[in-house]
């Protein structure tokens, strides 16, 4: 991820979701990759090929990643190669989820002042990553995009620290809301019922 050095999948945070390492490499034999988890001996259905889908890391959101296999074999058994097709990546735009079925998160709860500048809130169930707008009291009510909005998108922690100081007279207001892969929570509702909803983060 963003050019740091390569690790293993589930090391990295990632999971599988079907089609996940079958067995662990046998030190034994000279197999550079001896010790590991992987995909070994012939996979179910061969010669026809695996499907299998993967999870990546919470941390590798916003990131650029690249992905690379290994093969190893023993030292009297060799193989020339391995074959890879049709690799699909989905980002949490596409609201598409494999797997157990999840809904996009509730509204966050607690959002708080821990000081002047560091704002904290409730983890929300589901949620992978967090956005927190931020507004300008003089510019009621909450959006869509009055422009004097800031986002602080794809948060990793339930936590944002905002050194901005507000012009004299004034005051700054701020929202929270949890995504995932299958989409974004909301901003819970105004004082009449009806949902806040702002541009500034996408």
């Amino acid at each position: 991820m963003n050019g740091g050095a390569y690790t293993d999948i589930l090391t990295a945070g990632g999971s599988f979701v079907s089609g996940g390492y079958n067995g662990v490499l046998s030190t034994d034999f000279g197999n550079p990759l001896g010790g590991r988890s992987a995909w070994t001996k012939s996979s179910t259905g061969y010669p026809a090929y695996l499907t299998t889908v993967v999870n990546l890391p919470a941390t590798a959101a916003g990131k650029s990643v690249r992905l690379q296999w290994h093969i190893g074999t023993d030292d009297s058994t060799g193989s020339v190669g391995q074959h890879i097709d049709s690799i699909v990546v989905q980002d949490g735009a596409t609201n598409t989820c494999v797997g157990v079925t999840i809904t996009a998160p509730a509204e966050t709860q607690n959002l708080t002042a821990a000081n002047k500048t560091t704002y904290n809130w409730s983890a929300a169930a589901t949620s992978t990553r967090y956005d927190v707008v931020r507004g300008s009291t003089a510019a009621f009510p909450v959006g869509p995009g009055a422009g004097d909005e800031v986002c602080f998108g794809n948060l990793l922690v339930t936590s944002v620290t905002d050194a901005q100081v507000p012009s004299a007279g004034t005051g700054y207001w701020y929202l929270s809301r949890g995504e995932n892969t299958c989409g974004n929570g909301t901003y819970g509702t105004r004082s009449n019922g009806t949902p806040r909803t702002t541009t500034t983060c996408p």
